[in-house]
C-alpha cells in the first residue's frame, strides 16, 4: 500500500513524544508498505523555525517530504492570544487565527495534500492539536486514520477541534481514557475506534552492564521543564530526600530546559543511549513521571516492562488510569502525598514487586509491537485495500 503520514515535525533529532511515536509506527509500516511522511521544516516546537531543508529526502526505509513554515511563532504573543481565546466564546475566524498561530503554519503542505491525495491509499494523521493535522483532515476526503495523542487541555474545547474529530474514518487511541475523553468532548464523533498506542520490548533478561549511578536512586526523564512538572518534582523530592538523610538520589535523563539545583541528591545525565537507559530503568527503585498532561507516556510503559513501580502526577488522568488498570503505580497530588507514596514503595519490597508484576502484565497485554502493528494492518484492511 501507499501510506502517507502527516505530522507536525519529523526527524531523528526531534524529541517530542508524539513525533517519536509517529516515527516508530512509520518505520515499522515501511517494512511492508510504501511510506511517505508529510511534515514541516521545523525542528523546534516553540518557534517552528525552519531548520530542515524543504523538499523530499530519504529517512531510512521511507521518504520524507518537508514543507516550509510560513510564519514563525512568537511564543509570548501566542500565549497572550491563548489566554484571550480560552477565556471567551470565539468566532470561527478567531479560532482559525489561533490555530494558525499554534502552528506549524504550513499552507503548502495542506495544498499538496488536497491536490495529490489520490496518490496514496491511506493517510495517518498524528496529533490533533496542530495545524497540519486539523487542516490535513479537511484537505483529504477519504481513508483517514487519526492518532490524536490528546489529553484534556483548554484548546480542545474549541469548536475547530470538534469538527476535526468528526472527519476521520478511524481513530487509534493511546488509551481507553483518551477514547472516553474524546467521545465526551465530541458527541458527534462516529469514527471507528481502537486501542493503538506504541509498543515496547519486554526484556527477557537483566541488562548486561550496571547503571552509571552508584547507590539507591529513582529515575525521571523526558523534557525537563516546569510545564512537564519538573519544578514541582524537584521541590518535593529535595524535601523528601533531606528528611531521609539524603541517601536516595533522583536521576534525570533527557533534555534540560530549566535550571537544576546544585544538590548532591540530584544527578542529571543528559541524553543517554538505549543500553544505558534500560540499565537505569532496571535498577531504579521507582520511576517518577511528574507531567500533568500526557496522552500515554513511553517512559511509564518502559518502566512497566522492566517491572518497576511508577509514581505519577495525580493531575494527569491518563497516567492515573494506567496505574489503576495495571496496579503498577501510585500517584500524588501534593508534597505530602508524594512523600507518603514514595516512602510506601521504598519501604515495602513486596508491594513494589507486586506493582512491577502488574505493570509488566499490563504492557504484555496492551502495548507490545505485535499487537500495535496488528491493529494498524487490520484497519488498513478495513479500507478494502489489503488482502485478508
Amino acid at each position: 500500500m501507499r501510506v502517507a503520514f502527516v505530522v507536525q515535525r519529523y526527524g531523528a533529532e526531534v524529541g517530542g513524544g508524539s513525533e517519536l511515536h509517529c516515527r516508530q509506527i512509520a518505520e515499522r509500516l515501511a517494512a511492508r508498505h510504501q511510506v511517505v511522511v508529510y511534515t514541516s521544516c521545523a525542528k523546534d516546537y516553540l518557534s517552528w523555525r525552519n531548520e530542515y531543508p524543504a523538499g523530499r529526502a530519504r529517512a531510512g526505509p521511507l521518504e520524507v517530504h518537508r514543507f516550509p513554515v510560513a510564519e514563525e511563532r512568537d511564543l509570548e504573543a501566542f500565549n497572550r492570544l491563548s489566554e484571550q481565546v480560552f477565556a471567551a466564546t470565539n468566532s470561527d475566524e478567531r479560532e482559525e487565527e489561533w490555530l494558525r498561530k499554534q502552528g506549524p503554519f504550513v499552507p503548502q503542505l495542506v495544498r499538496h495534500l488536497g491536490k495529490h491525495y489520490r496518490e496514496h491509499d491511506a493517510f495517518i494523521f498524528f496529533t490533533i492539536l496542530y495545524f497540519p493535522c486539523v487542516k490535513g483532515l479537511e484537505a483529504v476526503p477519504w481513508r483517514r486514520i487519526l492518532v490524536p495523542t490528546a489529553h484534556d487541555e483548554p484548546a480542545l474545547r474549541l469548536r475547530i477541534y470538534e469538527r476535526a474529530l468528526e472527519r476521520p474514518e478511524t481513530i487509534l487511541y493511546n488509551s481507553p481514557w483518551e477514547e472516553r475523553f474524546l467521545r465526551r468532548r465530541c458527541p458527534g464523533l462516529k469514527a471507528h475506534g481502537e486501542l493503538g498506542g506504541v509498543g515496547v520490548e519486554l526484556p527477557s533478561a537483566p541488562p548486561a552492564g550496571p547503571p552509571p549511578v552508584e547507590g539507591s536512586y529513582v529515575l525521571a526523564g523526558g523534557r525537563i521543564e516546569p510545564g512537564k512538572g519538573f519544578a514541582e518534582l524537584l521541590e518535593f523530592f529535595r524535601a523528601f530526600s533531606a528528611a531521609r538523610g539524603g541517601r536516595l538520589k533522583l536521576v534525570l535523563i533527557g533534555q534540560q530546559l530549566m535550571p537544576l539545583p546544585e544538590d548532591p541528591s540530584i544527578a542529571y545525565l543528559g541524553f543517554v543511549d538505549e543500553t544505558v537507559k534500560h540499565a537505569l530503568l532496571a535498577h531504579a527503585r521507582a520511576v517518577l513521571i511528574p507531567s500533568p498532561f500526557e496522552s500515554l507516556s513511553m517512559l511509564l510503559l518502559e518502566a512497566f516492562a522492566h517491572r518497576r513501580p511508577v509514581l505519577v502526577n495525580a493531575t494527569c488522568e491518563v497516567l492515573v488510569d494506567h496505574c489503576v488498570r495495571s496496579g503498577g503505580g501510585l500517584f500524588y497530588a501534593d508534597a505530602e502525598e508524594f512523600g507518603l507514596a514514595l516512602e510506601r514503595i521504598l519501604s515495602d519490597p513486596e508491594l513494589a514487586a507486586a506493582m512491577g508484576q502488574g505493570g509488566r502484565a499490563y504492557v504484555a497485554q496492551h502495548y507490545t509491537w505485535p499487537r500495535i502493528e496488528s491493529a494498524y494492518e487490520r484497519i488498513l484492511t478495513t479500507f478494502g485495500l489489503v488482502p485478508d
